[in-house]
């Protein structure tokens, strides 16, 4: 798959690492070698003029060790950019090999150096200090295990390099510390502990930022499966939430709002306008139904289906839903009078009752919805304004629950409904 493709976030989290892999190789290769031709001019230069004699072949051994491992690096470089090109990972545990031939190639520089100039040079002196830099270098990878390898690599190979030296070194008439074993010892200690707190930082910076790509990626998943439905706060709430989304059955307060005449108003209009009207309109609507902890699930052209109960509830679900439709009656009257919005008549059911909620849909597309008796009762609740010459119809059961808002409803006769066996028992509220 190509990198450049959509990908979840932590899979681009991995190709983003690759990349950064491939800029530290190419970093690192261009430093060694521009640094060996820096190096070796300046003791040849030096050597030639007024510095002391260097021993044959100096030159020659100091430039030659760093070009290798630079050149390795650039290598990797150039593999790792066919990689990304290519969409393929490089193969499993490419990490470990760079390592062990990074670490591998300080360890044969200092051998070199030992071999051509000085023991305790290339021990004690800044070729040693090549181990700590990729150690260090390793933590870009954020792999708890690969500054750990470092670290202990370094460790070993330091320490088997001093054992190698040590009978040249123990003759060299040079401080006494310099000399004994402990050092060395403590010196390849330290580059194991140094692996192994790279290692620690390594693990401690993957794990915050999996989690944070976590995060994103949850907040992307509640985004995209409400778009605009829900208010910014019902989104913190969800992903607070753990197995929001499997379907269930609960009880909810579903309302259906129709506009009137819309037909009508649409064939004197232009798209343009039909368009402004609406979004004009619905703009006040959703943001009172956010207000009152609901969800605008689904649009229905000249009017809208919102929720409330689901996916969270604050268990007054019924009375949220009758504030809600009120506040949004007054709010239409409103912006009437104020000329926002030309004359405008709306139609508005509510009912109470046990839906089954959750994900319906492909694995290509999904839909959080409600399902059940309740929903189509609630529809044809509002459909039976017309008839009633009403504008905000409920049931037996959100006049229940609500009855300091719609206490006074005058009780309509039970009323036949499409779909229903029994009379379906509405209070007018407007």
């Amino acid at each position: 798959m190509s990198p450049d493709a959509p990908l979840e976030p932590l899979a681009h989290f991995e190709w983003e690492l690759l990349r950064s892999e491939r800029l530290r190789a190419g970093l690192v290769g261009a430093l060694m070698v521009v640094g060996s031709l820096v190096i070796g001019a300046t003791l040849a230069i030096t050597s030639a003029t007024t510095g002391p004699r260097l021993p044959d072949g100096a030159v020659l051994t100091a430039f030659t060790g760093p070009v290798l491992l630079g050149a390795f690096e650039l290598c990797l470089w150039w593999l790792l950019g066919r990689a990304v090109e290519s969409g393929r990972m490089p193969f499993a545990g490419w990490g470990v090999v760079t390592i062990v031939l990074e670490i591998t190639g300080c360890t044969g520089i200092m051998l070199l150096l030992a071999e051509t100039f000085d023991p305790l040079l290339a021990l004690h002196g800044p070729p040693s200090l090549l181990y700590v830099g990729f150690i260090l270098v390793a933590i870009l990878r954020l792999s708890q295990w690969l500054p750990i390898v470092a670290g202990g690599l370094a460790g070993l190979q330091y320490a088997a390099l001093s054992i190698y030296l040590w009978p040249t070194v123990s003759t060299f008439p040079a401080p006494t510390q310099l000399v004994l074993p402990f050092p060395h010892g403590t010196k390849a200690a330290i580059y194991a502990l140094v692996g192994v707190a790279a290692g620690w930082v390594a693990r401690e910076v993957r794990r915050r930022v999996t989690r944070t790509l976590n995060e994103m990626s949850e907040r992307q998943r509640v985004l995209d499966l409400f778009g605009l439905q829900v208010s910014p706060q019902v989104v913190d709430k969800l992903l607070s939430m753990e197995s929001a989304f499997e379907s269930e059955l609960r009880s909810v307060c579903v309302m259906f709002l129709d506009i009137r005449n819309f037909t009508r108003f649409s064939e004197h209009r232009s798209p343009a306008e039909v368009v402004d009207y609406l979004n004009t309109l619905f703009d006040s609507h959703i943001g009172l139904i956010h207000q009152h902890n609901g969800v605008v699930n689904k649009f229905l052209g000249d009017g809208f289906m919102a929720i409330f109960g689901a996916p969270i509830s604050d268990g007054r679900d019924g009375r949220n839903g009758v504030a809600a439709a009120l506040a949004i009656l007054e709010e239409t009257e409103r912006m009437v009078a104020a000329g926002a919005i030309p004359e405008t008549g709306l139609g508005i059911g509510l009912h109470l009752g046990e839906v089954i909620v959750g994900n319906v849909g492909s694995k290509q597309r999904q839909e959080y919805t409600v399902i059940g008796d309740t929903v189509n009762t609630a529809a044809r609740i509002e459909g039976l304004n017309k008839a009633l010459g009403s504008t905000l119809l409920v049931s037996g059961a959100v006049r229940a629950v609500a009855m300091d808002l719609v206490g006074d409803a005058a009780a309509e006769k039970p009323l036949a409904v499409k779909g229903r066996v029994e009379p379906v028992q509405v209070y007018r509220v407007r």
